[in-house]
């Protein structure tokens, strides 16, 4: 369980890599309605 702590502890890290792909592909076919 050293890497879920470890993730836990860096939550900057999980956070932003999460949110950042999702983003564009949600923001993109928002942008595009068809």
């Amino acid at each position: 369980m050293s890497e879920l702590t470890e993730r836990l502890q860096r939550p900057g890290s999980v956070v932003l890599a999460p949110p950042r792909l999702p983003l564009p592909a949600v923001q993109q076919p928002k942008h595009w309605p068809r």
